[in-house]
């Protein structure tokens, strides 16, 4: 499981913590404000920053910084990626570098693949933002009954949070009225 936290913040940009308690891998690194993108990442492990055990360094982390939900924060920073991408495409500084076998490395697919993305999902979510200004997020949505709906829907993460709000009732029967409410939402990649 990850856990968020921020560390520190100025005009321009974030710099934030995530913990990852199972492997006890973590990094630390920076979002810019104005478009969202990662930048600036360092990694350790949790004994490196002098710590025995992950419940030692969460709960001494905790008492003084804040904690962010996860999941948003990583579907932010993609939509930051999405959003350099167009800038750079907009500004002519989309870099990419041609390989001597003819493949093309982007820096920001590959940034993308890094939060669990294939190459072809990655391009394709560039692509729809690129040309069609669309934001486009993969979510998990649960109900009481059990029921897990997985989607993928366009909008903002506030659209997205404001459409399925937790508490909200949904019919979710496919030939009788099945009403139920909302209990959890979580953006998958």
């Amino acid at each position: 499981m990850l856990r968020t936290f921020v560390q520190k913040r100025t005009e321009k940009w974030d710099e934030l913590m995530q913990i990852d308690t199972e492997s006890e891998k973590v990094k630390i690194y920076s979002v810019d404000k104005e478009l969202g993108f990662p930048f600036s990442e360092y990694y350790t492990t949790v004994t490196e920053m002098g710590y025995k055990t992950v419940k030692e360094m969460v709960t001494a982390i905790k008492s003084r910084k804040k904690e962010i939900t996860t999941d948003r924060q990583i579907a932010r920073e993609i939509t930051g990626l999405l959003k350099l991408a167009k800038y750079r495409v907009d500004n002519n500084k989309y870099i990419y570098i041609i390989m001597k076998d003819g493949t093309k490395y982007n820096d920001i697919v590959e940034r993308m693949k890094a939060y669990g993305m294939s190459e072809t999902e990655a391009v394709t979510k560039i692509d729809y933002y690129i040309n069609h200004n669309i934001e486009r997020h993969n979510v998990k949505v649960t109900y009481e009954n059990g029921d897990v709906i997985s989607s993928t829907i366009n909008g903002t993460i506030e659209e997205i949070e404001s459409y399925y709000r937790i508490g909200s009732v949904f019919n979710i029967g496919s030939v009788t009225d099945n009403m139920q409410k909302i209990t959890g939402l979580e953006f998958v990649f």
